[in-house]
This record gives structure tokens, sequence and C-alpha cells, in this order.
């Protein structure tokens, strides 16, 4: 499948920890490349999306679901998507990494701009955020930083006020099984706003 790096996209990041990070797909019958899915890789330019997309790093053991989402919403609409994949492994708002001005944050805000600048006629359409392990123990502060970092993008990256932040969360039976203190994004979702 050749890249066709002709626009208009439809321009996602996808960032947050390890739980949205690529590696190897499940199913050579489901992963499948799509000509109309591109993304922005770390050196800068257009390459076919497929898993593992080209985050700042890898896992084995299993796949973020940006390219899932990516076929989901071409199916739906008929745009070309290009993913931005920012999400890094063992990182979170406690390690001081995703916070509003921290280096994980200003990356992706700068590749996001990026990308739309290479192509033309884009537009932002969101951001697909997954929480990781790092900040499970982080209550009475993940609501108030969440809300700050979709403040921070929707305001920092070209044409993105209002769109939708799609937030997936570690599940309950990780918190209950590690005996985390509690924080899931499923609990406080309803106190981060839209």
């Amino acid at each position: 499948v050749g890249v066709n790096t002709d626009g208009p996209f439809d321009v996602f990041l996808v960032a947050g920890q390890s739980n949205n990070v690529s590696g190897t797909p499940f199913s050579t019958g489901l992963d499948t490349i799509d000509a109309d899915i591109l993304q922005w890789t770390q050196n800068g330019y257009f390459a076919l999306a497929q898993d593992p997309l080209d985050h700042p790093s890898r896992v084995t053991n299993g796949i973020g679901y940006a390219m899932t989402f990516a076929r989901a919403y071409k199916a739906a609409t008929g745009r070309r998507v290009l993913l931005v994949p920012c999400a890094q492994t063992a990182t979170g708002f406690t390690t001081g990494h995703w916070n509003v001005g921290q280096s994980l944050y200003n990356a992706a805000v700068s590749r996001c701009n990026a990308a739309l600048a290479a192509a033309p006629g884009s537009e932002f359409k969101g951001v697909l955020w997954h929480q990781g392990e790092s900040d499970v123990s982080a209550t009475g502060t993940y609501a108030a930083s969440v809300d700050a970092i979709i403040a921070g993008f929707r305001s920092s990256i070209t044409g993105a006020t209002n769109v939708p932040f799609v937030a997936g969360g570690v599940a309950d039976d990780f918190v209950t099984a590690t005996g985390a203190n509690g924080v899931t994004l499923q609990g406080i979702i309803a106190d981060v706003g839209n």
C-alpha cells in the first residue's frame, strides 16, 4: 500500500501513558493497513498508520485503541485520518511529564501543530487520551490535571477549540488487584467536564 500524503485529513492526537502505546498487532485479519489512515512520525513525516504506531516508546504485550478508532471513524465519515502518536510508557502527571508546560505535553502540542502545517486544509478533530498506572494513586489531583490538559490542548493546538477529549482509564479490577489507592478515570470523569 502506497503513501498518499494529499490531504485534507482529520487529525487526532494519541496521547497519554502505556495503555495508549502500540505493540504487536493481534490479528492480521483485523489489524489491517488502510491507505487513508496515516500517522505523523517522530521524525516529522507521513507514514501509513499501523500497529505499532510511532510513539516515543513501544510495548510488546498489547496495542492501544487508536487504530480501531481510526478505522471506525473513517468508516463512519469517509474522511482521511492522520494520527499523531505521542503516548509514552511509565509517564503521568505525577511523574512530571504530562502537566501543561512539561516535556511530553509540549512535544505533543508541537507535533500536532507541525502535522497540521504539513497537511494544508486538515482539521484537528480530537484527543485520544489514556490513563496509565503511574497516576492511579493521584487521589485529589487527577481530575484537576485532566481539566488542565484538556484546556491546554484546546488553547495550544491549532484549531482545537472545543474538540472532543476521548478518555480511557485503567480498569477498576486493576485497582482492586493491585491495591492502588482508588483513582480511575472512570471514577472521576463526571468531575472533569466535557
